[in-house]
């Protein structure tokens, strides 16, 4: 398994999913002093690489039987995750739901596409976890309907107090990189100097802090 996720990181680099330099996040709509992220990952692509957006299905299969998560139904996040968890659905054969970002305004309105029962636990599946201000929305929604939502799959998790907000809400947290160990793939690989390494990794702590003093 180790070997498969260090194949999967430096494919993910090639083909151009994460990039470095200076990117702003969702938080910067609301923070626009907070720090401009050294890293950027974008799983978006991947819907243009059939073979690569397989193994990130097959890795999330495998956490999910490593862990021995039970639910009924799968959740993506618009858009990143949609296709990974479409593909997933068809493997596992589980349900899929979606939130919308907006209501729905003609037909049926809904907020959430898809069809399921209160009740039914739903497991939530995104690309990364930073803040978490988008998973808490769908949480919230989800759970408005009465669904049950305890566990949330991620391939990436920051180290920016997502993951404290989360477990606030009594949710579970399961990555399949975290981000040191992530970079230390790509380090190893020289796809980066160990100068950018350490760069990287300090102005995360610099965002981090700031979220602190902000009080996120």
């Amino acid at each position: 398994m180790e070997e498969k996720l260090k194949n999967l990181a430096l494919k993910l680099f090639d083909i151009g999913a994460i990039k470095f330099g200076s990117f702003k996040w969702k938080l910067h709509e609301k923070f626009p002093q907070a720090p401009l992220s050294p890293i950027y990952i974008n799983l978006r692509i991947l819907r243009s690489y059939p073979k690569i957006i397989g193994e990130v299905v097959d890795v999330f299969d495998e956490l999910i039987k490593q862990k021995n998560l039970k639910f009924d139904l799968l959740s993506d996040i618009p858009y990143a995750s949609t296709p990974i968890v479409s593909i997933l659905m068809f493997k596992i054969g589980v349900p899929m739901i979606t939130p919308r970002k907006e209501e729905k305004a003609r037909g049926i309105p809904t907020k959430i596409e898809g069809v399921f029962k209160p009740g039914q636990t739903v497991l939530l599946i995104d690309d990364v976890l930073s803040f978490a201000d988008s998973k808490l929305e769908i949480v919230h929604l989800y759970r408005e309907k009465k669904l049950i939502l305890k566990d949330i799959l991620v391939l990436v998790a920051y180290d920016l107090g997502g993951k404290e907000r989360l477990k606030k809400e009594n949710l579970q947290i399961h990555s399949v990189y975290e981000i040191n160990d992530f970079l230390s793939i790509y380090l190893k690989a020289g796809k980066i100097s160990e100068e950018k390494f350490k760069e990287i990794l300090a102005n995360l702590a610099n965002i981090k802090n700031y979220l602190q003093r902000v009080g996120i």
